[in-house]
């Protein structure tokens, strides 16, 4: 995960983030929005008709929410309290819903202009 958050850091221009049902629980896209959130800020949120967004509660207690069973976070400098924060400045962003009809680089295009 070292080197993906570092390629996150210095060399994405700007990060997709899929949102699905549990894009926001996998421990790698939480560190990659942290990262996004923590430097170049530049992010498009593509949402997903199964995304549901976490509960102010679940945002409180996101060590819980998260599923942490096979990596920890804290190990690359990322800690609750910054993913917490990194959730609510995705969160409060501008979301793009996702258009079916379109594929290839018009999608790509639709996303990122």
């Amino acid at each position: 995960l070292d080197e993906l958050f570092d390629i996150v850091k210095c060399r994405v221009g700007r990060l997709v983030v899929y949102l699905t049902s549990d894009t926001l629980r996998r421990p790698w896209c939480a560190g990659e929005i942290t990262i996004t959130s923590q430097t170049h800020r530049r992010l498009v949120a593509v949402q997903t008709p199964s995304f549901r967004s976490p509960s102010e509660s679940e945002l409180d207690n996101i060590g819980a929410y998260l599923d942490l069973t096979d990596t920890k976070l804290v190990q690359y400098g990322i800690t609750n309290a910054f993913i917490s924060d990194a959730f609510k400045w995705l969160l409060q962003g501008k979301m793009v819903g996702f258009t079916q009809n379109l594929i290839g680089r018009a999608l790509f295009h639709s996303l990122v202009d």
